[in-house]
């Protein structure tokens, strides 16, 4: 036994030599990672046939994405399974996130490990910029990478002042000043800036008479006579309307004498001439012309009528008599005719008749109501009978001025109307309804816009045109008594893309006040498109204000504001172009008895849009009130 023992004990002398030789520690001589459950992984023994080898520090790879934890290792020879040689990765949980993954703003992790979270090494991080006009438009220099805003700085890069917070993209280009306000790379020239003069004026058309008030009313009336060019009618204050061809071609000063077609009407009290328009009425293909007489007797005192003549007309006169048509008013003092247009609201191709009664009972006393009779239209008709029939409430006096236009862009005409003593919020506040006509007989109400100051008669003048350029019809509302007592400077509110169903007249885009500096301008008294007079694809806006006084100019003032018309304008202060009244001349420039449309279109084919300023109240020495009517057309700059 005890040889035995001897030998047992040399042999075991031996091993525990050799497993020295091969560097395999016992338990408890190497240390032990903290996760005890997976440190015993790996295979810590030699490889078979191999007396010794080299132990190496290994990390758990959890998420299999190359990068270990560092505190998660054990030592082995080799790699046990899960485990790498790298200990970089900051979350072994999500294998985007490690030192070879790209930095997201996107994600609130450290995403490549570097420390840093969300910042310039990011591969979507932005580039910010100087803004230090607070414009929020940036300066292109010297821009700082980031996830999100660094202080004051902005993401766009497109300022070409950054020291004026008036020059940005967008802003206001004021024409011919030598400055590019908008930052396009170069000034906006146009025909008309700053102050200009009456007496420039293209062409004129003057009354020869006492009390001719030319224009009471005036608007582009289509082909009359049938030679391709497009006509102006015009009505003056001695019950007619005058109707002239080639006015583009018309250079200099006329008169009344001039017209190529002249209509009448027997009875002055008529108001005959108090508003004209043009369309296909009869469906004949000829344009006709539509004039009101809104205080005629035919059917009842001062019940109105409507007449409409049919194209093509010629260079004959006619008189009242000679109307194709005629739509006689419903009640005594109705005064149906207080506007009146020819629009196709059907979309059949043939003009429509809309007309106005401004203080028809029929919805309560002085409510108003609105008339439509699809077209065609022949013969007599009583407007009780008509097709459609829209009232008002007590008061409003609805149907006093129409603007038609495609205000929810559907591709259908659509149907401003004004009601200035509306009294909803405030009395005699005035509002605006739009109705839809997509279901002819049966229109709704889609837009209603309400005023809230008192007395200020808003929806006075009305207008459609397309001033922002978004492919639909704006609306242009004026509120010429807006003020207080004594002081009516007049406010102009341009609705873009109006949406209701209700709107207050605060809401709108643009507010445009009077200048104040007189004891009441009106501005808005007069308020509409002149078209596109630089050619530029926006409508242009004009107004005026005919209570306002400056020295040295007789009383009144236009002004012209070219499109897009924006929220940066806040008064008339801010026209582009203005024309003060005619100091030898003018009474009240720019206010009328009728409507008139300040848009002539291209009168002269040059591809750029004419329009033209009232003075109604125009007089000499001695002759009062003769009337004068100043064109000018429009060009490139």
């Amino acid at each position: 036994m005890r040889r035995w023992d001897s030998v047992g004990a040399r042999l075991s002398a031996l091993a525990l030599v050799l497993l020295a030789a091969c560097g395999v520690a016992r338990k408890g001589s190497v240390s032990e990672r903290g996760d005890s459950q997976r440190g015993d992984s790996g295979d810590t023994a030699p490889p078979d046939g191999d007396s010794a080898c080299e132990l190496n520090t290994w990390y758990a790879d959890e998420d299999g994405d190359g990068f270990g934890d560092v505190a998660r290792s054990q030592q082995a020879c080799v790699a046990p399974a899960g485990f790498v040689a790298d200990h970089t990765d900051c979350d072994d949980a999500d294998s985007a996130i490690n030192p070879a993954a790209p930095e997201l703003c996107a994600t609130t992790a450290d995403d490549n490990c570097d420390g840093l979270t969300n910042d310039s090494t990011a591969t979507d991080a932005l580039a910010w910029y100087p803004d230090a006009d607070q414009d929020g438009y940036g300066e292109p220099t010297a821009p700082v990478m980031a996830c999100s805003a660094v202080g004051d700085m902005v993401a766009d890069a497109t300022d070409c002042d950054d020291t004026n917070a008036d020059i940005r993209p967008g802003a206001r280009d004021v024409c011919n000043d030598s400055i590019d306000q908008d930052c396009d790379g170069a000034d906006r020239s146009c025909p008309y800036s700053g102050e200009q003069d009456l007496m420039s004026a293209a062409s004129t058309v003057t009354g020869v008479s006492s009390m001719d008030m030319v224009p009471i009313s005036l608007a582009p009336v289509g082909d009359l006579d049938g030679d391709g060019q497009g006509d102006v009618a015009l009505g003056y204050s001695t019950s007619g309307v005058c109707v002239l061809d080639h006015l583009g071609g018309l250079r200099g000063d006329h008169t009344l004498e001039d017209c190529d077609a002249v209509l009448t009407d027997d009875t002055i009290s008529d108001h005959f001439g108090s508003a004209v328009s043009g369309g296909d009425a009869n469906g004949d293909g000829s344009d006709d012309l539509l004039v009101t007489a809104y205080v005629a007797d035919v059917s009842a005192q001062n019940a109105g009528e409507v007449l409409i003549f049919s194209g093509p007309l010629g260079s004959t006169d006619l008189h009242s008599a000679d109307a194709g048509a005629t739509l006689l008013g419903e009640n005594a003092s109705d005064g149906a005719g207080i506007d009146a247009i020819l629009v196709d609201l059907d979309g059949d191709g043939v003009a429509d008749v809309v007309t106005g009664a401004a203080e028809n009972d029929d919805g309560g006393t002085e409510a108003g109501t609105v008339y439509v009779e699809y077209g065609p239209v022949t013969g007599t008709v009583d407007l009780g009978s008509s097709d459609v029939l829209l009232a008002g409430a007590a008061g409003d006096h609805l149907g006093s001025q129409f603007a038609p236009g495609d205000f929810d862009g559907d591709g259908r005409t659509d149907l401003a109307v004004g009601a200035c003593y509306e009294s909803e919020v405030a009395y005699l506040a005035g509002g605006v309804s739009i109705f839809n006509f997509a279901s002819p007989l049966a229109p709704v109400r889609a837009v209603h816009i309400t005023g809230n100051s008192e007395g200020a008669d808003f929806g006075a003048a009305l207008d459609a045109a397309d001033f922002d350029g978004s492919g639909k019809s704006d609306l242009v509302a004026s509120a010429p008594e807006y003020g207080a007592d004594f002081h009516k400077t007049g406010m102009v509110y341009v609705f873009n893309d109006p949406s209701g169903p209700a709107l207050m007249d605060s809401d709108a885009d643009v507010m445009l006040e009077g200048d104040g500096t007189s004891s009441s301008d009106n501005a808005g008294a007069l308020v509409g498109s002149a078209g596109d007079i630089n050619g530029d694809g926006f409508a242009d806006l004009m107004l005026t204000a005919p209570g306002h006084t400056q020295s040295g100019y007789g009383p009144g003032e236009g002004y012209l504001f070219y499109g897009p018309v924006s929220a940066d304008l806040r008064s008339v202060n801010d026209a582009d172009a203005w024309w003060f009244g005619d100091l030898a001349g003018s009474r009240r420039y720019g206010e009328t008895e009728g409507h008139v449309h300040f848009g002539l279109g291209d009168l002269d084919g040059d591809g750029y849009d004419d329009f033209m300023l009232p003075d109604p109240y125009w007089s000499t020495d001695e002759v009062g009130y003769l009337g004068k009517l100043y064109v000018f057309f429009g060009s490139s700059g």
